[in-house]
């Protein structure tokens, strides 16, 4: 590298980038092009934000000197900022067999894996990493430990993120993953041993308090959450501290004091606080004064991105499709390779009929994210819309929708003796007064915690007595290579979720898709006599209409009338929800995900 790019490299990595920039702009008018220069421009354009640009460079440098495997690890890591999960496997994939001895690559490629929603890829990849050559790296079990949270291997993620300590990670980022992974676990009893353990001071760090306030909300204390959540905030006025605080009296049933902490923000008015307390409002469907709150901000504010995004959010839930679609360009123009962006903006030109604009942005995010079932849903929507015949290919409910009766499975003859343990078992669990944010329930509470590591019998036998109706659907759907579903069909399986709900009278869910499933599922644990034995839908799971307003009529083209004992299959990408139960009843499920092996 010549002394003038020396020169220049030493003012990218002293963070000074325009400066490095402008002597850039010189070098390169005065001197042919090198791979060097080339890929120091691309990271430099990156640092100022220009990710096109800095794909473009790198791009450049590894035409000009292919292989280079520095150069190919950071153009992944770029591919990767620039939400583009499935290139950057594969840039991180040629980087790591140039160096195997190497793990940084690996450590990037299971980042990147993860980051595509390919868990068990990136599960395998993470247990080699650290039985090879990250065996001694700290960094290694980190990233492998995230990657066993994401797939749901909650054991392995606490013992990892041990691992990653003891060969001197960071001790609070370390501490605080082994809690919320063993809070996953239903072993927040665990907790304070292993706190008792540790130094006062590690002990009182933020993260650390953080993670243990979210175990125990998610061990069903929700008021003893509060007051860590308020301890918290009153430390660190961060806007995930709000967030954390806001959901937890929500859900605890403080209505009045959820209200107070609303307010104090607003009269702040602090834009970034005041975005998250509006989100908040969205969240329990108080739509107008989301609206209302926003628009108090100075106009500075309202024409940043990020406020725009969120006007154009809950301009969708009230059906304002051409307002949406102002706010929603504005929020992608700043920011066009996220994904969140891009579905805002999507949803708006669904609701406004520009259908061929969506068409181009559905097919660029479906080919970062293949597995991401959101993407398929927005497609199927654009081709329900426009009449395209593969939108039967999709949603073909005779094939795809199908319900089996549960089976028994242990200490259990049959399904109906099980359904009865695990409805007084589940009734026990339900301890929220107010449903978490970003579910689709209204009018109803969620188990704070996944059921799949719940000790209870009952539960174990649940999750064992499904293997018989999920193996039957995975038979009776077929492998077709050419299918979006059945493709991904081995017959071999894992739920990657599982939960149990409880609607009151009036309660429902919105319809929505679940993005992270392959699989997804209702089970009915208790169910109101007149959904079971009434000829009208209420009650009813229903299949096919989108959570927005289109713009030309798209209604549920598909219901099942459930009852008790009843397991509903179909693809996660499939739009559903459920109609209204009836006043003074109540509905009890308990849905998972599956995903293929």
């Amino acid at each position: 590298m010549s002394v003038t790019l020396q020169t220049i490299f030493a003012a990218y990595t002293a963070r000074n980038y325009a400066a490095a920039q402008s002597m850039m702009n010189n070098y390169r008018a005065a001197n042919p092009e090198t791979a060097h220069s080339a890929h120091l421009q691309g990271l430099i354009s990156r640092r100022l934000g220009d990710i096109d640009g800095a794909l473009g460079w790198m791009r450049h440098s590894l035409r000009l000197d292919p292989g280079n495997h520095e150069y190919l690890n950071n153009y992944a890591g770029c591919l990767l900022a620039a939400g583009r999960s499935a290139e950057a496997a594969d840039a991180w994939k040629e980087a790591a067999k140039a160096r195997p001895a190497e793990p940084v690559y690996t450590e990037g490629l299971v980042r990147a894996l993860s980051a595509s929603g390919d868990h068990n890829a990136a599960e395998r990849t993470a247990k080699a990493l650290t039985g090879g050559a990250g065996a001694s790296r700290s960094s290694s079990w980190i990233v492998a430990a995230r990657a066993y949270n994401a797939a749901g291997m909650h054991a392995q993620a606490a013992s990892a993120f041990e691992r990653a300590a003891d060969l001197g990670g960071d001790p609070a980022s370390c501490l605080a993953g082994r809690i919320d992974a063993l809070a996953l676990m239903d072993r927040a009893d665990e907790l304070d041993t292993l706190l008792d353990r540790q130094p006062v001071s590690l002990r009182g760090h933020v993260l650390v308090q953080s993670a243990y306030a979210r175990a125990t909300f998610l061990s069903g204390k929700p008021g003893d959450a509060v007051q860590l959540f308020q301890d918290l905030w009153s430390r660190q006025a961060s806007t995930t501290a709000f967030r954390d605080l806001a959901q937890a009296l929500w859900t605890a049933g403080q209505a009045q004091a959820f209200d107070a902490l609303i307010d104090s923000v607003a009269g702040q008015g602090n834009p970034a606080f005041v975005a998250v307390a509006a989100d908040c409002l969205y969240q329990i469907d108080r739509h107008a004064d989301a609206l209302a709150l926003l628009e108090q901000l100075p106009q500075a504010a309202l024409e940043s991105p990020q406020i725009a995004g969120l006007r154009a959010i809950v301009l969708q839930a009230i059906g304002e499709g051409e307002k949406s679609l102002e706010f929603a360009r504005i929020d992608f123009a700043a920011r066009p390779h996220d994904s969140g962006c891009a579905t805002n903006l999507v949803i708006s030109l669904l609701m406004t009929g520009s259908y061929e604009e969506a068409d181009k942005l559905i097919s660029k995010f479906r080919s970062r994210y293949p597995l991401d079932q959101g993407w398929l849903a927005y497609q199927a929507t654009l081709w329900r819309l426009t009449g395209d015949p593969r939108y039967r290919e999709l949603y073909d409910y005779d094939r795809f929708v199908k319900a089996y009766r549960l089976p028994g499975s242990d200490d259990y003859p049959d399904g109906e003796s099980l359904n009865s343990a695990l409805k007084k078992v589940l009734e026990e669990r339900h301890v929220l007064a107010g449903s978490p944010f970003n579910q689709s329930l209204r009018n109803g509470i969620q188990t704070p915690r996944s059921l799949l590591c719940d000790p209870s019998p009952a539960v174990r036998a649940y999750l064992k007595a499904l293997q018989g109706p999920i193996s039957r659907y995975l038979e009776e759907i077929g492998r077709d290579s050419d299918h979006e579903l059945t493709c991904r069909n081995t017959g071999n399986f894992r739920l990657s979720g599982c939960w149990s709900v409880r609607l009151s009278g009036g309660g429902r869910h919105v319809n929505h898709f679940h993005p992270a499933g392959w699989i997804s599922s209702a089970y009915y644990v208790d169910v109101p006599h007149e959904t079971v034995r009434g000829d009208r839908t209420e009650g009813c799971i229903k299949f096919g209409e989108p959570s927005f307003k289109t713009a030309q009529p798209a209604p549920a083209e598909h219901w099942v009338r459930p009852s008790p004992g009843l397991v509903v299959l179909f693809p996660s990408y499939m739009w559903h929800g459920t109609e209204p139960i009836l006043e003074g009843e109540h509905r009890l499920t308990a849905p998972f995900d599956v995903v293929p092996e």
